[in-house]
């Protein structure tokens, strides 16, 4: 309706999750997107394109798809001929579903095409709303907008990828969201979670991973997302998250993704499959 009031780009409440309007006038490639938490994507302009290894798949406008968390996936954006990409993500936190979240006996596909219900459709439109509304709504209501979502979800069997307890890099990648752009120390990080430094990083090396990968990849994250959903000057992303320098940030970006940020603006002229 002509009368709406326009919706933030994005918004997100603790422990439950939030959205992202992506908006991208360029096509692109990003190489190796994480997706920390269980996601569900709706192409509303253009098409998108996933890959992991040989696996392949393309959504046109219209479409919708979830994700698993822990996945890593190779993105393509491709605007249309008459405007930008555009698509809208919801991200579920993994601990709002946790306790309802079916545990997979394998590991499950890196995506999952959805039939456009009216069921899931209703759903998303109504957290959608309640999440860009200007008053917040209470935790419990929004909650049950989460909780009714994930039920669509799961009518058309999608397994959100969380295992039974968080993981040490989960429980860090959620204290250091909190603030991204911080000088986090190994100490401090240990300290909030009640480990010793030795034990944080031993169990960080148990999954692959570790405090400096866990929070250069949130800071890149956090800066992709805006990159896709403001019009902020890059400069301006990049000291959001943490670089003190636009240079060095874009080199980071860069070596992370593949692509340079003015590319996803549409500022260079982007890859073509």
């Amino acid at each position: 309706m002509s009368d709406e009031v326009p919706r933030p780009p994005s918004a997100a409440r603790a422990a439950l999750g939030g959205y992202l309007q992506i908006s991208a006038r360029g096509c692109h490639r990003l190489r190796s997107v994480r997706f920390t938490a269980p996601a569900l994507i709706g192409v509303q302009a253009g098409r998108k394109r996933l890959r992991r290894g040989p696996e392949r798949i393309e959504f046109g406008a219209g479409a919708w798809f979830a994700v698993p968390a822990g996945v890593v996936l190779d993105i393509e954006n491709l605007p249309p001929a008459d405007g930008p990409y555009r698509a809208l993500c919801l991200a579920f936190d993994p601990a709002l579903l946790r306790a309802s979240a079916v545990a997979a006996r394998a590991a499950p596909p890196p995506w999952q095409a959805l039939r456009t219900e009216p069921a899931l459709l209703q759903a998303v439109e109504h957290l959608h709303a309640g999440l860009a509304q200007p008053q917040p709504l209470p935790e419990r209501l929004l909650r049950h907008r989460f909780e009714e979502v994930w039920l669509a979800l799961a009518e058309q069997g999608f397994v959100a990828g969380l295992q039974a307890a968080p993981t040490t890099a989960e429980r860090v990648r959620a204290l250091l969201a909190g603030a991204p752009s911080r000088l986090w120390r190994s100490a401090e990080v240990a300290a909030r979670l009640a480990l010793s430094e030795a034990t944080l990083r031993r169990r960080l090396a148990e999954e692959d991973t570790g405090l400096r990968e866990l929070l250069g990849d949130l800071r890149l994250g956090q800066a992709l997302a805006a990159l896709q959903s403001t019009q902020q000057p890059v400069a301006r992303i990049a000291y959001d998250a943490g670089y003190r320098s636009a240079s060095r940030f874009a080199a980071a970006f860069r070596r992370r993704y593949g692509v340079a940020p003015s590319t996803i603006r549409g500022d260079e002229r982007g890859p073509h499959a």
